[in-house]
Formats: structure tokens, sequence, C-alpha cells
């Protein structure tokens, strides 16, 4: 064979690997694209399903009524309630009829206090909150920016699964010691991190007498015009998962429909624009929100379209008149952003 035919021979299986290699590739990613939904299932379900391995024997050695995690890169089992019953017995306290522990009410002037005096906490959000819960048993309640947990608490006795997110040790160790003092019908779970819109570390505070009250202070001016600097006893970096982490906890499995509080103290719409995958994965009937920090135009017209784009209309919590044709200065504290999909 010449040198000239050589050439064009290879030039030719050249170009038929080159067509053949092509037209597989755009294949492969025509499949990627129409498939798309279902890919997301399945990876999230696979690394669910890794990390619930992974877990169940260190799990087993820990308190079987609640478990607790933290994100560093990846979730880890944290041993943050293992001695919890430290905290000052003297706090212990009535939550309804459950005993809880708080702090000293010179140290949490709004939260401890309210609680110490009347032995309740946001009835009227509480009492939404069950009525949902009680429609729908097998729906989970998923605690952001939950504090002291009040609420999870009381989901957890009256017998339905709970996760507690929230990035404070006290706050967390006062939880697992009321945990421990009762029989759960239910199971809690907790989140020791904050939740942002990526992965990163953020700077967060609470004020001398407000110390249940944790925030983050990174881009927070609506929080901070309302703060007095002076009184930030503590403060510390803490590192920040998404809402999209939480779909690798082995409690959030696939197809159970979730109830969602947030309070976040103005950081709301960071911890959404966190959560694509949440809301698309997730079936999330109700999501009540804290809407004292959120009233800057700023925050809370980014919030709206994130909601309403994705099928949620804002309501007061007794359900019943839809805020969409009330002023936003007039609008409650708390709204509930309902599913349309959703019917009470």
């Amino acid at each position: 064979m010449t040198i000239d035919k050589a050439l064009i021979l290879v030039t030719v299986v050249l170009m038929v690997y080159i067509f053949i290699d092509f037209f597989v590739v755009r294949q492969d990613v025509s499949s990627i694209l129409v498939n798309v939904n279902v890919e997301k299932d399945t990876f999230i379900e696979h690394e669910q399903t890794m990390l619930s391995n992974q877990l169940h024997i260190s799990q087993t050695t820990r308190n079987p009524q609640v478990s607790a995690y933290q994100w560093n890169g990846t979730f880890s089992l944290s041993n943050i309630c293992d001695h919890s019953e430290k905290v000052n017995p003297n706090c212990l306290y009535f939550y309804k009829s459950y005993p809880v522990f708080l702090y000293d009410k010179k140290l949490d002037r709004f939260v401890s206090r309210q609680i110490m005096k009347t032995g309740f906490w946001k009835p009227a959000l509480s009492k939404a909150i069950l009525r949902v819960m009680k429609k729908y048993p097998d729906m989970m309640f998923v605690d952001i920016g939950g504090g002291l947990g009040m609420f999870s608490l009381e989901i957890g006795m009256e017998g339905f699964d709970a996760i507690l997110v929230d990035p404070s040790v006290a706050n967390v160790q006062r939880f697992c010691a009321s945990v421990k003092l009762k029989h759960m019908k239910g199971s809690v779970s907790i989140v020791l991190n904050p939740l942002s819109s990526r992965h990163e570390t953020l700077h967060m505070a609470a004020e001398s007498d407000r110390l249940s009250e944790w925030f983050i202070m990174d881009d927070n001016p609506l929080k901070m015009a309302q703060t007095n600097s002076s009184s930030l006893s503590l403060t510390a970096n803490v590192v920040a998962t998404t809402l999209d982490d939480l779909l690798y906890l082995p409690e959030l499995r696939p197809s159970r429909s979730l109830v969602v509080y947030l309070d976040t103290a103005g950081y709301d719409e960071k911890v959404l624009r966190g959560g694509e995958f949440f809301f698309s994965l997730k079936k999330i009937t109700i999501l009540f929100t804290d809407w004292k920090y959120n009233r800057n135009p700023i925050y809370s017209g980014n919030i709206m379209k994130y909601l309403v784009f994705r099928g949620f209309q804002p309501f007061d919590i007794n359900f019943r008149i839809s805020l969409l044709e009330k002023q936003q200065s007039d609008w409650p504290e708390t709204i509930a952003w309902i599913n349309k999909s959703f019917r009470m």
C-alpha cells in the first residue's frame, strides 16, 4: 500500500469515528435533558440510602428518640445531645403540659419569659400547624430557625415526625434535654447548622437578653437596624448548609409531604434560594413564614416571586383570608403560604 492510500484510509477511519462519537454524545445529552427529573430523583434517593446505611450503626448507640446531624461538607452524626442533661435544671418549666428546659428569663426576655409566664409560645401558629398535620398524618414538620424547638417538641408529642434546624448549641442542648424527659410518640431530628443560599461561613450573633434568638449578621440590614450592637454578647462563625442538602437526610424520604416553618430573622430569601431541588422534589403543602423582618420590598418582592412561581399563595394562619388582596403593610406577622394543590 502506498503512503497516499494509507493516509486516505486513516482519514476515512477518523471521520467515521468522529461522526459516530458525535451522534452517540448527542443522543446521550438528549436523553439526559428529557429525563432530568428522573435523574434528580434517582440521585437523591441513592444518596439518602447511602447516608442512611453509613449512619445506621453509630445511630443505634445514641438516644433513640433524637438524631442530631451537622454539616461540614457532608452530614455526620453529632454528639450534641449526649450530655444535654447538664443544662441548668433550675430552668425547667412547662410548655402546655410538657416539661421543657428554657433560659433564665433575664437572659431570654421574649421566648423563655413568654413560656414561663403563659405556658405557650405563639399558640395561634401552633394550632395552625397541628391542624394541617392532623389532617394528613404522614406529613413531616421541618422547623427552620426553630430556636428552643417548641413547635418540634409539640409535633413529636402528638405523634408526628419533626426536624429542627438551628445553629445554636445551647438551644439544641435544651431541646435534647426536653426530649429526654418525655416519651415521644413521633421522632425528632436535629440539624445543627444555619441555612443559606450556598455553602459558606456565616457570622451569627445573639443579644445578651435574647439568647435563644440567634440570627445571621451578614447582609441582614432589617434585623441589624433593630438590634443594639452593644448588646451582642454572643457571636460565632458557623458553617451554613442549604435546603437542598436536607434532601440527603434519611428522614426525608422522597414520597413524604412536608409542613415547613421558616423563621430566620430576615434571612429567608437566601434560605429559599438554596432550595431549588428541595421545592421541586418535595411536596410542601404549607410554608409558614415569619414576616416581621421581610417587609422591605427589596426582600419581600423576591420572596413573593419565588413562592408564587412555585404555586404558593399567601393566607393568614386561619387559612381564610387571601393576602394578595391586601397591601403588604397590612400583612400579619406570620404568613401561611399554601400550595395551590393543597385543600384544607
